[in-house]
């Protein structure tokens, strides 16, 4: 660990909890990938979120463009940890609906990777949060982007039959 870690800082939030995420990210910052990608980092910071208010989520969506893109990744992908099976997540159920949301904020802004986000459709879809025109536009550049080809839908997370199933969900 770097000790001088905060001289990377590119932050502007003013927000304790949005600075103790971004401070996981900063002290971890030249980690192994297996500490991101096996949970560590990813348990770590769904800890944080947990506490998150409303304000807290926008304050975030506001502050990530000033991060680096490896920064937004990891917060991406932390974000939905867990959530595909693979490991179990430390996000709380109470949390889900408006970390979906934020995932789809992202992406409808068009702040981070829109295929990483897209990838992450599974969690969105378990939002109840989500607008319908908003998930509108996710469906349509999925098609728009090869996510309708026969062998993606048939997988079990296939982010278009995922999108969708959000959509019949937020139509109700």
């Amino acid at each position: 660990m770097k000790k001088n870690y905060k001289v990377h800082s590119k932050t502007k939030s003013q927000n304790p909890r949005v600075l103790d995420v971004y401070d996981i990210l900063l002290k971890n910052e030249y980690r192994d990938g297996d500490y991101w990608a096996l949970g560590g980092g990813s348990q770590e910071i769904q800890n944080k979120l947990n506490s998150f208010s409303d304000k807290d989520w926008e304050d975030l969506k506001q502050d990530i463009i000033n991060w680096s893109d490896d920064d937004r990744d990891i917060l991406i992908e932390s974000v939905a940890f867990g959530f595909d099976r693979m490991f179990t997540p430390y996000l709380k159920n109470k949390m889900i609906s408006r970390a979906g949301k934020f995932l789809l904020d992202l992406f409808i802004l068009n702040i981070g990777d829109r295929n990483e986000i897209a990838y992450f459709s599974f969690f969105i879809a378990q939002s109840d949060l989500n607008s319908l025109r908003d998930l509108e536009i996710l469906r349509k550049w999925l098609e728009a982007n090869g996510d309708e080809n026969e062998n993606w839908q048939k997988s079990e997370i296939s982010p278009l039959k995922n999108v969708e199933e959000a959509i019949k969900k937020a139509s109700r």
